[in-house]
């Protein structure tokens, strides 16, 4: 459970000095993921590779409005997750046909889960 976890670490860091300018919050469950969709594209094929799966397959981002925006750390998994299902992209601004990645944008938990189902269906479970 997010809540008891964050309740522990916050008693934790209580007495804690920090640097000024620094500050820590905790939001608890509903706490939206920066940069989300590249880090968790990322996560996801190193563990595939660390389970020995296939991580040679990928495809290019061309039909993404913003495939620009996708750190160079992170082009490679961005490329990987597309080819295999786990991203497909959102649409973009209203009234708009194109499909965006936002790979810097918040992702909500229920998108996370999204991925992570569509990895366990596609990647794990294949191998």
């Amino acid at each position: 459970n997010v809540t008891l976890v964050s309740a522990e670490v916050e008693k934790a860091v209580a007495d804690v000095t920090l640097p000024e300018g620094v500050k820590i919050s905790f939001s608890g469950e509903n706490e939206m993921i920066m940069e989300a969709i590249e880090q968790l594209a990322l996560m996801l094929m190193k563990y595939a590779e660390m389970k020995g799966y296939d991580v040679t397959k990928t495809k290019e981002l061309d039909e993404l409005a913003d495939v620009a925006n996708v750190s160079d750390w992170a082009t490679n998994a961005v490329k990987w997750a597309a080819a295999n299902g786990v991203i497909s992209g959102k649409p973009g601004a209203e009234g708009s046909d194109e499909m965006n990645i936002d790979p810097k944008g918040e992702a909500s938990r229920a998108e996370c889960a999204a991925m992570l189902r569509t990895f366990m269906v596609n990647i794990a479970k294949a191998n």
